[in-house]
């Protein structure tokens, strides 16, 4: 049994795609069903009896993230079988290539989860783990980089960072049914970036969305710096209600800055303590090298007492406004 088909639109869900032409196939062993459109080109396959050991195959040349709900998506593949091998040459944020995905997926009644996914393109690698139940959605997600500017180019950012290597580990849960969006999101971040650049009032002047939750270019936007080299940029941050809190944002280079306090993501702004240690006021090299949250709690220990000698602790600096214009209040 063979199918040709040609139609003016092919809708899925809340979706629509204009001049689909629809192939299909049944022949031993196999079923077959190919979609070929400008914005949609892909392929499933069906073997006689799918399952763990034969999964269902589909293939995609492109698949955009911005606004996928992760319900419709459970349906889906639902619909297609209870396991699924997924291949996609070309995955996009807003339009913007991030690289190839390959992944497995099983889904039964109620629920989805996608194991062990892995995108890898330009120098980038991520890996992770997504599951769906009623009422939410889990992921894990293990990123490096070796261009972390090019990163966040691709993702519609601008590049107020570069760095030669770097890493973000994230837990992240919510809501089933809706796509995750900054206010629904929750969980934890993890960051740590090498060998890098943070720039600021160059950048800023620069099209696209500043990387707010970084909160460093802008502190140095607003200290009407051009740039500061580093040696690592690493933090922790705790997502909730559309902001991100850190008690350990450190920036460690000749001029070292830490950073505790609030990133708006739903409102894009600022509140935070910051400290600007230069000269003998940076934190000794066996406190850098500590973890963050060990590297944190020594340095409340030194503010009382600079660094066991007797001197004044520096005082905090205020980190406020809007991620487009942020202000910083000097001690």
């Amino acid at each position: 049994l063979s199918l040709d088909l040609a139609a003016a639109e092919l809708r899925a869900g809340e979706r629509s795609f204009a001049a689909v032409h629809v192939l299909a196939d049944r022949g031993p062993g196999v079923d077959r069903l190919r979609v070929e459109s400008p914005d949609l080109t892909g392929e499933v396959r069906w073997p006689a009896a799918a399952d763990g050991a034969q999964p269902v195959r589909v293939r995609l040349e492109r698949l955009d993230l911005a606004g996928l709900d992760s319900g419709a998506a459970g349906a889906a593949l639902g619909a297609l079988g209870s396991a699924v091998e997924l291949t996609v040459a070309q995955l996009d944020w807003q339009g913007r290539p991030l690289g190839a995905l390959a992944a497995t997926l099983a889904s039964r009644a109620g629920s989805f989860e996608i194991r062990e996914p892995a995108v890898e393109g330009a120098g980038d690698v991520a890996r992770g783990t997504l599951a769906c139940e009623a009422p939410l959605c889990h992921a894990t997600v293990s990123l490096e980089t070796h261009d972390a500017g090019a990163l966040l180019a691709r993702l519609g950012l601008r590049a107020d960072l570069a760095s030669a290597h770097g890493a973000v580990n994230a837990e992240l849960a919510w809501p089933v049914g809706a796509a995750p969006t900054l206010t629904a999101l929750r969980g934890t971040v993890h960051l740590a970036l090498e060998d890098g650049v943070a720039r600021g009032s160059a950048a800023a002047a620069a099209p696209g969305m500043p990387p707010g939750l970084l909160a460093v270019p802008g502190l140095i936007a607003a200290m009407g710096l051009p740039q500061l080299p580093f040696a690592r940029l690493s933090g922790d941050f705790t997502l909730g209600g559309g902001e991100a809190l850190t008690s350990n944002l450190h920036l460690d280079g000749d001029t070292e800055i830490l950073v505790h306090g609030r990133v708006g993501l739903a409102a894009r702004d600022y509140d935070a303590a910051v400290w600007v240690l230069k000269g003998e006021e940076r934190l000794p090299a066996a406190v850098r090298a500590l973890p963050p949250a060990a590297r944190m709690a020594a340095l409340w220990m030194s503010l009382r007492e600079l660094f066991g000698g007797g001197g004044r602790a520096p005082a905090a600096w205020r980190l406020r406004g809007t991620w487009d214009d942020p202000m910083v209040t000097e001690p």
